[in-house]
């Protein structure tokens, strides 16, 4: 099965964002469209794409979809001898299954070509380790989800409970 090598949706448009500024316009006409799910952590994107658009000329169309079923979308999509879409939003559980079948780009020497101006400093390094596959960062993250757990100290507090 042949794999199409696709890279993680935000992890391309913030490394172009981020290097853009030199290449203003050199990307007219080209449109990348991005197999996405339908929630906050995409659509916080569009002041990006809009940015984006304007520094490098190229067009980005986002498609939504729900999260239940999504990863078939991607694996069907990474399958594809034409997929019809460069660029993919991917959750931080889906990396593995994916770098292994070999559908998403190795993005290590990108990040590492341009870390002045992607500031890994600024990424917490658990978000980052989330994003890598035996030794290599296949995703970039978008997110910044933070779990936490909550308890009333009341009741931690009180002998009785």
């Amino acid at each position: 099965m042949k794999h199409c090598k696709l890279t993680a949706c935000v992890s391309g448009l913030a490394v172009l964002a981020a290097t853009a500024a030199w290449a203003e316009k050199e990307f007219e006409g080209i449109e990348l469209r991005m197999l996405a799910i339908g929630d906050t952590s995409v659509t916080r994107l569009a002041p990006i794409v809009d940015e984006f658009e304007e520094l490098t000329g190229a067009t980005v169309q986002i498609n939504m979809f729900p999260y239940p079923g999504l990863i078939d979308k991607i694996v069907i999509e990474a399958s594809s001898p034409s997929p019809s879409y460069q660029l993919m939003w991917v959750d931080s559980p889906w990396v593995g299954v994916l770098g292994e079948s070999g559908a998403l780009e190795d993005l290590t020497d990108l990040v590492r070509r341009d870390a002045e101006e992607i500031h890994l400093d600024d990424i917490i390094p658990i978000q980052l380790q989330e994003k890598i596959w035996q030794g290599r960062l296949l995703a970039f993250p978008a997110s910044g989800m933070i779990w936490h757990q909550n308890y009333r100290k009341d009741l931690f507090e009180n002998a009785d409970e």
